[in-house]
């Protein structure tokens, strides 16, 4: 057998780590690493790649034999900085990207990641600052500096200059990923100057550049063997954790129906803390998990590793854990109420409910095109791969309607229903019936709760620093004809659409 060559394989796993096929191209670059184990290039590609699985520990293990043997070569800094800015850990983000910009001066994917870091923490005028310098000092428009300028052009009043930078990149030859990133991030500036349909024209060419695949039918057959299992009776028919702890507060619903929101008026109560979009649940489930390979993470289909021991145990743990990451966004002090709100958590009601039987949930609901068109537009770091087709979205919020429907008739955990529309226009009321499904006496705080300086790392980080708003609502309706085929989709997909106002 003949093995290619140390360039072939290079150039393997950089193609390869190019098309998101991360599996190849970890083993292009670990093949390379038993050849030279010391090569810096080879550890970075091999710690990139890492990154991308969701290996951050093992990545950051490999950052730092890499930073010995080079600690001037900026960009294994840099990605140890974004390491640490997905773990929340962000004053060891802001200091690794620092320390790459002390190595090399004017480097943007350093640039780029502390002006998301400054936003993140509230620092906007730190990140107006930067941009703009940075942006004077370089000399040809360049991706990174692109993606910070459309990041912030509102507060730094650059929406016409974001526009035409990204519009001299986009006229290069580019990588399709690399198109994909700047049409998306330009998109959301063109709608936020008015221009919407030319905004929806730049998010359709952005999304057909990805290269991601969804299979609603197999999804949908998924849901059905859920909402098979999981019953009233065999709910009661299975042990619980023995928690009675009322202390988590699961928000749950389709992204960007509300969930951020949600959760700053809760953090902003003096017994209440947000830990963010928590991952953990999902994690346990997949623990849980037996022998059911073509089942994904999110659903629990087993039961036969559920214990009171195992449940006692995940229990515990996910809590130490809840606990940690409020500490770190500066939101734990004296609270009674932990908010984890990642969406997707309603697929895994049924666990929860073993795990705090005590917990309480509240399900955020918003017109369901608006859903559908902020998804649309929101270019997500997960691998939300439905959001790119209108169709796959439709038949997926239609999926999302009969999973929550089904659970709320066959659990047991108390679960309120908040609509995004009424909670921005009778704000109050809206505040108060929260804290009270939660267990928590009203505060005024609550309602100046875009004033908090905790940090903030979802997509709706400008969102809940700005007081209540209603300029989301109806917000479909700016794209006249161009939404048309998503309205139709979700009215073939049987989702019920709100009467027009």
């Amino acid at each position: 057998m003949v093995l290619p060559d140390r360039q072939q394989l290079y150039t393997q796993g950089r193609v390869a780590f190019e098309r998101g096929d991360y599996i190849h191209a970890a083993q292009a670059f670990a093949q390379l690493l038993q050849r030279e184990p010391r090569n810096e290039h080879f550890l970075l590609g091999m710690a990139s790649t890492l990154v991308k699985l969701y290996r951050f520990g093992e990545a950051m293990k490999i950052l730092q034999k890499a930073v010995k043997l080079k600690p001037m070569m900026p960009e294994l800094h840099c990605l140890m900085g974004n390491i640490e800015q997905t773990c929340l850990n962000d004053k060891a983000a802001i200091m690794h990207y620092e320390r790459t910009l002390a190595i090399r001066k004017g480097y943007t994917p350093a640039i780029q990641g502390l002006i998301e870091m400054y936003r993140k923490v509230g620092r906007f005028d730190d990140a107006v600052v930067l941009v703009r310098k940075a942006v004077e000092e370089s000399d040809a428009p360049d991706p990174h500096l692109a993606e910070a300028m459309t990041a912030i052009a509102f507060k730094a009043k650059l929406e016409r200059e974001s526009i035409e930078y990204t519009q001299r990149l986009l006229k290069n030859d580019l990588p399709p990923m690399v198109r994909s990133k700047l049409l998306f991030s330009m998109a959301r500036v063109l709608d936020r100057v008015g221009e919407h349909e030319r905004a929806w024209d730049s998010i359709e060419e952005g999304a057909s550049l990805r290269p991601v695949h969804w299979d609603p039918d197999a999804y949908s057959r998924i849901v059905d063997q859920m909402i098979e299992f999981w019953t009233r009776d065999r709910l009661r028919s299975l042990p619980t954790s023995g928690l009675g702890t009322r202390e988590p507060v699961f928000i749950v619903g389709m992204p960007r129906s509300g969930t951020s929101l949600v959760e700053q008026i809760i953090a902003a109560h003096p017994e209440g803390a947000g830990a963010g979009e928590l991952n953990e649940m999902m994690a346990i489930s997949a623990r849980l998990q037996e022998d059911f390979p073509n089942t994904p993470p999110g659903f629990l289909a087993q039961t036969g590793a559920i214990t009171q021991e195992s449940l006692r145990a995940e229990a515990e743990t996910y809590l130490t854990m809840a606990r940690k990451i409020a500490s770190m966004l500066g939101d734990f002090a004296g609270a009674t109420r932990i908010v984890d709100k990642l969406p997707y958590n309603y697929q895994v009601l049924p666990m929860i409910q073993l795990l705090f039987p005590g917990a309480t949930v509240i399900h955020t609901v918003r017109d369901p095109r608006d859903v559908c068109v902020s998804c649309y537009f929101q270019d997500f770091l997960g691998p939300i791969r439905y959001s790119y087709n209108l169709g796959h979205m439709a038949r997926y919020y239609a999926d999302h309607v009969r999973i929550m429907d089904h659970l709320k008739r066959e659990l047991d955990l108390p679960i309120l229903e908040v609509r995004y529309e009424e909670l921005v226009s009778e704000t109050e009321p809206g505040i108060r019936r929260i804290l009270e499904h939660i267990g928590l006496p009203f505060h005024e705080d609550c309602l100046s709760f875009h004033a908090s300086t905790r940090a903030v790392h979802t997509a709706s980080v400008e969102q809940v620093r700005r007081p209540i708003y209603q300029s989301s609502t109806q917000r479909w309706k700016r794209y006249n004809a161009k939404v048309v085929p998503l309205v139709e989709a979700l009215q073939s997909a049987g989702v019920e659409l709100p009467e027009e106002a």
